[in-house]
């Protein structure tokens, strides 16, 4: 497994899974963002510990899959 931190633009990244960090009450400024919106309205997920969505082959992104983790 390699594990790399990038600068570059989210859609912009090509990985077999880009990890996203996401809080509870915060804004789902997220890559993918209207599905992730989705899931915050809802509720779904609500960015609290141990939650987690995975995307496969989001739109608008290069890489694979699109992890979102609270």
């Amino acid at each position: 497994m390699q594990v790399s931190l990038s600068t570059d633009p989210w859609h912009a990244v090509a990985a077999d899974v880009l990890v996203h960090l996401a809080f509870e009450g915060g804004a789902p400024g997220a890559p993918a963002g209207a599905a992730v919106a989705a899931l915050y309205e809802s509720g779904e997920f609500k960015g609290k510990t141990l939650d987690f969505v995975l995307f496969h082959h989001p739109e608008g992104l290069a890489a694979r899959r699109l992890l979102v983790v609270g």
